[in-house]
């Protein structure tokens, strides 16, 4: 699984001490990861996950399990946003400043795209939001085809989704839950929004500005353990959805459950 918003790492950006602040980041957020995890494991452990397709129904104790879950990820990240703090580095995201918000998260997992669907009709956006991602689907296909025609072959490159998810940045399309500059979906976004944070000013950021890529942008990407948990309730649920976000959500809302609202029982 791979969460991509814009995929740097404080190592990368400062050379110099970023991989020693990474790693007390790490070490000091393990607690954190360690809880989620518990939870996550405990959703892959549920009964009736396979039946979703059949049943367009989960249990009770997945929705609240992965609402701890959320709630954990944005206290570990608040904890490290400290700690940079304490060492100078002072995070720049406040409300309004959505320029991150006009990429394309993919890496997305069930779970997620199950959260989101959720968020949508908790809101009562679900058929505002729909219409919104049919056209943002069809864009981001169009950008797709166009990549898939370039010589290299695309689907052996590694970094073809890369090369699309930044063709389609280019485009500075508005995210379908983008409303005034905030987010609809707030408490529900997936973890590719969660974890992604810039440390320079919001102009530096703004897809129109010239320099926006000397803008010092990072991911607080989960631990190992996080990962090795989504992994197994990806493998209880087989729904096989795509990890693009519009396109993951669609599938997930036409496909499987036929614009209905999840039943939680």
């Amino acid at each position: 699984m791979h969460w991509s918003c814009q995929n740097q790492n404080l190592a990368d950006l400062l050379p110099e001490e970023g991989a020693i602040i990474q790693q007390d980041g790490q070490r000091s957020t393990a607690t954190y990861q360690k809880k989620m995890a518990f939870y996550l494991l405990q959703i892959a452990c549920l009964n009736g996950l396979e039946k979703l397709p059949a049943t367009r129904a989960l249990p009770y104790h997945f929705l609240t399990c992965l609402q701890k879950v959320m709630e954990l990820c944005d206290e570990s990240n608040r904890f490290f946003l400290g700690h940079l703090r304490r060492l100078g580095y002072a995070m720049q995201c406040v409300p309004g400043c959505a320029h991150c918000c006009r990429n394309m998260p993919s890496g997305l997992s069930s779970l997620e795209l199950i959260y989101i669907y959720h968020g949508m009709h908790e809101r009562g956006i679900a058929s505002r939001s729909f219409r919104r991602f049919l056209e943002v689907e069809e864009l981001f296909t169009e950008v797709f085809l166009q990549c898939r025609s370039l010589p290299e072959p695309f689907s052996q490159n590694p970094a073809g989704m890369d090369r699309v998810l930044s063709r389609y940045q280019d485009l500075e399309q508005p995210c379908p839950f983008l409303q005034t500059g905030l987010c609809q979906i707030y408490p529900y976004r997936p973890f590719a929004c969660r974890m992604h944070f810039s440390l320079s000013p919001r102009y530096r950021c703004d897809p129109k500005n010239p320099q926006r890529s000397h803008a010092v942008t990072f991911n607080l990407q989960p631990g190992d353990c996080v990962f090795e948990a989504i992994d197994r309730i990806e493998s209880r649920l087989r729904l096989n959805l795509s990890e693009v976000l519009a396109c993951g959500l669609l599938e997930l809302t036409v496909n499987l459950m036929k614009f209905e609202r999840i039943q939680w029982i």
